[in-house]
C-alpha cells in the first residue's frame, strides 16, 4: 500500500496509502504529518489512523496546510486522531466536513483552519489560546463551540460570520483580545464564562438580539464583574444592555449594589448571600 520517497510540488513526500487516499511525509524521523488527500470526494467516512507506514509505524501528530481543503465529505464526519497536536492553514477550509468534530489533543491551529464548513458542534478539550485569523469563521451551520481549558483569544475574526452559532462555552476564558472575533454570530444566544473575559478591541459581538452571559464562578468580589459595562459598550458589541442578559450563580449584596447591576440587566440563578430587592 506504500509508495516511498517522491516529490510532490517540490516537497519530499514519504508516502501514500492507498486504501485511506492519503500522501503523507515523515517529519524530524519519528512522526508522520498527514500532507495531502488525493481527490476531492471523500465517500464514506475519513477514517485518520493513529500511526502511518506498515514497515515502521510511528504517531500522526500533525495535518499539513490546505490537506482536506475543498474536499466533500460525502458522509460528513473525520476523526482526528488523539496525537494530532497540530492542524494548518486552511487544512479544512471550504470542504464538506460536517457534523461533529472533536479536536482532541490538538493545541495549535493555523489561520481559517475550519473556516467554511458544514460543522454544527465543535469540542476543543485541549485548545488554550486561538491565535490565528477566522480558524471558524463563516460556519453558517455551527451552533455549538466548547473549549473547556480556552483562555485567550488573539486574533481577530476567529468565528465571524458563523451566523448559526447559538453557544459558545470557555469557562476558562480570561481574555478577547482581537476585532470582530464573534461579529456576524447574529443567533448567539449563550456564552458561558468563569469570570467574565476583559474585552479589547472593536465590534466584538456583532448584534445578537437574545444574548444571555453566563459566569459560573461565583462571584463575591465586584471586581470580577466591574467589566460588565465594556460587554455592553457600542465600542466593543454595537449592542445596548437592554440586548443582554448576565446571569450569575452567586452574588454578595455588596457586590450588587456597588457595581450598579441593576443597569446591565444581571440576574442571579443561586442563593444571594443576602437577599435583593
Amino acid at each position: 500500500n506504500i509508495i516511498s520517497s517522491y516529490e510532490i510540488n517540490g516537497d519530499k513526500i514519504e508516502g501514500y496509502d492507498f486504501n485511506l487516499g492519503l500522501y503523507y511525509i515523515n517529519a524530524e524521523g519519528e512522526e508522520i504529518t498527514i500532507y495531502k488527500y488525493l481527490g476531492n470526494d471523500v465517500k464514506e467516512k475519513l477514517y485518520i489512523p493513529s500511526t502511518l507506514d506498515d514497515d515502521n509505524p510511528r504517531p500522526v501528530t500533525a495535518i499539513e496546510k490546505c490537506a482536506f481543503y475543498k474536499t466533500r465529505f460525502n458522509n460528513n464526519e473525520v476523526n482526528i486522531p488523539s496525537g494530532v497536536k497540530t492542524i494548518g492553514t486552511y487544512a479544512f477550509a471550504d470542504s464538506t466536513l460536517g457534523g461533529t468534530l472533536n479536536l482532541n489533543n490538538v493545541t495549535t491551529l493555523g489561520d481559517y483552519a475550519f473556516s467554511n464548513t458544514q460543522l454544527e458542534k465543535i469540542y476543543a478539550p485541549e485548545l488554550v489560546t486561538l491565535s490565528q485569523a477566522y480558524i471558524f469563521g463563516n460556519n453558517k451551520k455551527l451552533k455549538y463551540f466548547s473549549a473547556p481549558k480556552l483562555t485567550t483569544i488573539t486574533n481577530a475574526d476567529t468565528f465571524r460570520n458563523s451566523s448559526g452559532l447559538v453557544e459558545f462555552s470557555a469557562p476558562k476564558l480570561v481574555s478577547i483580545n482581537a476585532d470582530k472575533h464573534f461579529s456576524g454570530c447574529t443567533n448567539l444566544e449563550i456564552m458561558r464564562f468563569g469570570k467574565l473575559p476583559t474585552l479589547s478591541g472593536s465590534v466584538g459581538l456583532g448584534v445578537p438580539t437574545n444574548l444571555k452571559i453566563i459566569l459560573e464562578d461565583e462571584i463575591t468580589d465586584p471586581a470580577m464583574i466591574t467589566g460588565v459595562s465594556y460587554w455592553t459598550s457600542t465600542k466593543y458589541t454595537l449592542s445596548t444592555p437592554s440586548t443582554f442578559q448576565f446571569l450569575v450563580p452567586y452574588l454578595s449584596l455588596s457586590a450588587y449594589q456597588t457595581t450598579a447591576l441593576k443597569d446591565y440587566n444581571l440576574t442571579h440563578y443561586g442563593e444571594l448571600y443576602n437577599d435583593v430587592e
